[in-house]
């Protein structure tokens, strides 16, 4: 298993959704989407991220 691979598991298993983080992404984005809209793009970049970058304790993907 790949560094990588070991790092998006590890942040799939310690994602939490709070009704802030709905706010925030939809804030961010400038949408509106629902929960399980959000939850389902998190997962989709998950799943396939185009890049990973590590900044001081933060993980960008």
């Amino acid at each position: 298993m790949s560094k990588q691979s070991v790092i998006l598991e590890l942040i799939r298993t310690h994602i939490c959704y709070t009704p802030r983080v709905f706010q925030r992404i939809n804030k961010k984005l400038a949408v509106n989407l629902s929960e399980v809209e959000i939850k389902d793009l998190v997962n989709h970049i998950l799943i396939q991220p185009d890049e990973i970058k590590r900044c001081g304790k933060n993980y960008y993907i």
